[in-house]
């Protein structure tokens, strides 16, 4: 079975070619978990949107939310270039600020430099590892499916061991959750503390390996393979 890389979420935002309809739609979504409210997309199927993705308030304030998703890495410059005419155009709507998502990876002295150029305005930048973070939040998860197509790990079986005592079969502490896959049998032998132990002057006797393996265990791990 092959899963997904753990930074899936990254290069699949990085390496963006779901074009714009899809990127506005999904910047509208990290607003939105972000505290934005009253989302008013312009023309995400395509149209003049008079510099403006969409209108939404953070409080009381308006905002603009300006997107730009392109594949691959792009250079500052042509970042600049495409915010500096998203904040011309938007000002002409006397916004409070602009939501700026982005799939490109800025490094905070980038950021500073594009909030530099945002007065009166103000900036929000939604970069990369920023909105890979969010995207990779529990709460999330059904919006990273339907843009991105990651599953969640919450899908991944899980398998439950509970330890007990040797004689009385009273639960040790609590149950062990884990989360993982098991391709093979266990390198050394698991109790079977569903089968009782056969004693000879207080010493255990020898059993074979397939009594040894425990019955639950391998119920349990048939889901795993």
């Amino acid at each position: 079975m092959e899963s997904a890389r753990w930074d899936e979420t990254w290069h699949r935002l990085r390496e963006w070619t779901n074009g714009q309809t899809r990127s506005e739609r999904l910047a509208a979504q990290i607003l939105i978990n972000e505290g934005f409210k009253g989302l008013d997309p312009s023309h995400p199927l395509g149209g003049p949107d008079k510099g403006k993705d969409a209108i939404c308030y953070l409080g009381e304030d308006k905002w603009v939310m300006a997107v730009y998703f392109a594949r691959g890495e792009k250079k500052i410059s042509e970042i600049k270039k495409k915010l500096q005419n998203d904040i011309s155009v938007a000002l002409k709507h006397e916004p409070y600020g602009i939501a700026f998502v982005t799939n490109q990876e800025l490094m905070d002295s980038q950021r500073q430099e594009l909030k530099e150029m945002a007065p009166p305005l103000k900036l929000e930048v939604f970069h990369l590892e920023r909105i890979t973070a969010i995207l990779d939040s529990p709460s999330m998860a059904g919006v990273r499916k339907q843009f991105l197509g990651i599953e969640s790990l919450d899908n991944t079986p899980i398998l439950e061991t509970q330890f007990y005592e040797p004689k009385s079969r009273n639960p040790l502490g609590t149950a062990i959750t884990l989360q993982s896959i098991a391709y093979e049998l266990p390198p050394r032998p698991i109790p079977n503390m569903e089968q009782p132990r056969t004693t000879f002057f207080g010493s255990t006797l020898p059993v074979s390996r397939l009594d040894e393996i425990n019955p639950s265990y391998m119920r349990e791990m048939e889901q795993y393979i």
